[in-house]
C-alpha cells in the first residue's frame, strides 16, 4: 500500500485536518470532491496522492 512510505509527521496532519481542508487541498490538484464521500475515504485519498508524490507534503502545511 502506498501509504506505508508516508511519514509519521504526514499522517498526524492529514488526520487532524478536517473535511474543507482536505477538498481544498485535493480540489487544487485537481481531483473531484462530492458532498458523498465520507471525510475518512477522502484523508485516504489525500493520503496516497502525498505518499506517491501527486500531492507535494508541502501542500499540507500551507495555510488557506
Amino acid at each position: 500500500m502506498a501509504t506505508d512510505h508516508m511519514s509519521a509527521e504526514a499522517r498526524k496532519l492529514i488526520d487532524a485536518m478536517n473535511r474543507d481542508k482536505i477538498q481544498t487541498i485535493l480540489e487544487a490538484f485537481g481531483f473531484a470532491v462530492y458532498a458523498s464521500e465520507p471525510l475518512e475515504s477522502l484523508k485516504q485519498a489525500l493520503k496516497i496522492n502525498v505518499s506517491d508524490g501527486t500531492i507535494p507534503f508541502e501542500s499540507l502545511t500551507t495555510e488557506d
